[in-house]
């Protein structure tokens, strides 16, 4: 999502939203499951960061969210400071390395049906624990992983869960399911969609 110095606020946040919202109107079955634990969780509590430890189902929902949308899929270049022969080849010092995290989070021989949505690819056997993320690089890796990751995922989590415990997100109707397929550019953003949000009853 943001990578090395490149964590702008309104870039990550409004995209991340913006596909979380996509991805919940073109999976309600998904939308049901979350607000469901969110409910069984929190009762009439409001949202509280304390909450977010019993909520597998919906913690591996953002991590798919991540995964799918890859918002920046080419993060900031890295540089070689020695030779370095990798599988044969030589990259020479100095040389501009970069890594493709669509290539990543949409491999198929590591996640099976990487085009597919689906939550339950990071949840063990039970449903009751998070795994598999090692692969789901949204932040990006290494040294250069954007420093504020930790930050970033609680805030997720929290407007995430405070949207769908007092909405729901609907195509509305009439309209075609909108595409998934994003604008492109430096960052990946879907392009505009229309939405119908209606209070929870």
């Amino acid at each position: 999502m943001c990578s090395s110095d490149l964590c702008s606020f309104d870039l990550v946040y409004f995209t991340f939203y913006s596909y979380a919202i996509l991805f919940m109107i073109l999976h309600p079955d998904i939308q049901k499951k979350v607000q469901n634990e969110i409910d069984a969780v929190t009762g009439d509590e409001a949202i509280a960061i304390g909450h977010f430890e019993r909520m597998p189902y919906t913690n591996a929902t953002m991590e798919e969210i991540f995964r799918r949308s890859h918002i920046v899929p080419m993060p900031i270049a890295r540089k070689c400071l020695s030779n370095i022969v990798y599988r044969n080849y030589l990259i020479p010092e100095g040389t501009a390395v970069f890594f493709n995290l669509h290539t990543i989070m949409m491999d198929k021989k590591h996640w099976g049906d990487p085009e597919a949505f689906r939550p339950e690819r990071f949840l063990d056997s039970s449903g009751t624990k998070v795994i598999n993320t090692e692969r789901n690089l949204p932040f990006g890796y290494g040294k250069r992983i954007c420093f504020g990751e930790n930050v970033a995922r609680e805030s997720f989590l929290m407007y995430f869960t405070t949207f769908l415990k007092k909405y729901n997100f609907e195509i509305p109707p009439g309209k075609e399911a909108p595409s998934i397929d994003p604008e492109f550019g430096f960052a990946l953003r879907p392009h505009p969609f229309d939405v119908l949000v209606t209070l929870r009853g």
